[in-house]
């Protein structure tokens, strides 16, 4: 299997040392940018397994270049790091597109956690066999990640492809957050709202209208589950 690569971007140096070394003992290649261009540059030429970077940047607002990587059809998972920790620039950011948000300060632990979790979602769905799950008018497939609603593609993040293929796998079973949390994220220690952020991100794609669903159903006072 080829090495790993992290694209580290965050404008302070002290930062980016931190997060490249920690990741170095994981055996990852690391690359650097200090930049929201720079960062830009690197992403035109080169595939990275994992971006991590920081919200506030000295030439562009983190939440741009997001939207910017998404533009360029990049599937790489999106790991931020932000000073600012309030629910709206946790669920903008997950809402565009990022697969986590991890405010600072930091560990270098729990960051090592969640990247080795993010990397291995992202080549779980390089490496699928070809194969297709099939949920009334919803086609999900394993091979490529892609999920479509009567045969129309409907784009997803990584962490969303994990999710809707778990429901999808286990259709009109009912799961609480915590079993989401085990099947999904796996051992990694999340704010339960994330779970809700997902299913509302979800829905917004899948549902006709997200308010008053018809396929990702919440059962009050237990948990979710999809009907076809």
């Amino acid at each position: 299997m080829p090495a790993v690569k992290v694209l580290v971007i965050d404008d302070e140096h002290k930062i980016r040392k931190l997060i490249m070394m920690s990741l170095a003992k994981e055996q990852y290649f690391v690359d650097e940018a200090d930049s929201g261009m720079s960062a830009l540059a690197k992403l035109k030429n080169d595939h990275y397994d994992l971006i991590i970077l920081d919200i506030m940047l000295g030439d562009m607002d983190g939440f741009d270049l997001i939207r910017k990587i998404k533009e360029m059809k990049i599937s790489s998972p999106i790991m931020v790091l932000s000073g600012r920790n309030d629910d709206h620039d946790q669920i903008l950011g997950l809402g565009l597109g990022a697969n986590n948000y991890l405010t600072k300060p930091f560990s270098p632990a729990i960051l090592c956690a969640y990247a080795k979790v993010l990397i291995r979602d992202h080549q779980h769905l390089k490496f699928k066999t070809d194969t297709n799950l099939e949920v009334g008018i919803f086609r999900f497939d394993v091979n490529n990640f892609r999920l479509y609603k009567s045969d129309v593609y409907i784009e997803l993040t990584s962490r969303e492809c994990v999710l809707i293929k778990f429901l999808m796998e286990n259709p009109n079973q009912v799961f609480t957050k915590q079993q989401i949390y085990e099947n999904v994220w796996d051992d990694v220690i999340i704010d339960e709202n994330a779970v809700m952020v997902y299913i509302h991100n979800l829905r917004k794609k899948i549902e006709v209208d997200p308010k008053q669903p018809k396929h990702l159903l919440t059962v009050w006072g237990i948990g979710y589950k999809f009907v076809g």
